[in-house]
């Protein structure tokens, strides 16, 4: 086989310009590549060799750059939606930091898994963005019930005259809550979508007596 062809077309389908950054792609060294190119035909033992070490590299970037962090630990605000028919993470003044604005559109741009925290920055519950974005999947669940999770709270009107509890005794009842209501903090990882399933699956499984997830997940099994 003409090594220089080969090469060529391996840049070509990999976008790559240079040898060196070809060698880092594929795991191939560099004294190796000018080595061929100088010889000028590849053996078929050769190209074994480079389809074994591309295979063993690609592995490596994958594992290196399967689960990338977004932001960690960052505080909710909670904040009623635009059109006060739910709640959201983040404050949606149209005046907001840069910061946070920038936040969304990565989580908007992403998928992934994410966390929520408790006041003490412990995990309560852990989720995987698949379907939708990080960023509508994070909301959609900060407003779901907490079914396993119940408290002895008051409701209190927002909308009439204040009355002290001696003159009107509002009573104590159990209820579930919701996540917006307990959760202060949240992380949130680009994971590459062969990775999502099982990521979850594993946060859910080694945290389940400290989360507030519902549903035990199922770690799958390759090939299946």
């Amino acid at each position: 086989m003409d090594a220089q062809l080969l090469l060529k077309e391996l840049k070509r389908k990999f976008e790559l310009s240079t040898d060196r950054e070809l060698a880092e792609q594929t795991g191939i060294g560099l004294s190796t590549i000018n080595s061929w190119k100088n010889n000028g035909t590849l053996t078929e033992k050769q190209v074994a060799n480079l389809l074994h070490k591309a295979v063993e590299k690609g592995g490596e970037i994958a594992l290196q750059n399967g689960i990338q962090p977004i932001v960690e630990f960052y505080p909710i605000t909670h904040t009623e939606s635009k059109q006060g028919a739910r709640w959201e993470m983040l404050s949606n003044d149209d005046e907001e930091n840069s910061y946070e604005i920038e936040m969304k559109e990565v989580l908007q741009d992403n998928n992934g898994i994410y966390l929520f925290y408790s006041s003490t920055g412990h995990v309560i519950y852990a989720g995987k963005a698949q379907r939708m974005t990080l960023w509508d999947e994070m909301n959609s669940a900060f407003n779901r019930k907490r079914f396993p999770q119940k408290a002895f709270l008051v409701d209190h009107p927002t909308n009439s005259q204040f009355k002290p509890a001696y003159e009107k005794l509002r009573d104590i009842k159990v209820r579930n809550v919701y996540l917006f209501e307990i959760a202060h903090y949240f992380s949130a990882y680009y994971t590459h979508d062969a990775l999502i399933i099982n990521l979850e699956a594993f946060l859910i499984r080694a945290l389940a007596n400290d989360l507030t997830n519902s549903r035990m997940e199922k770690i799958k099994s390759w090939g299946g």
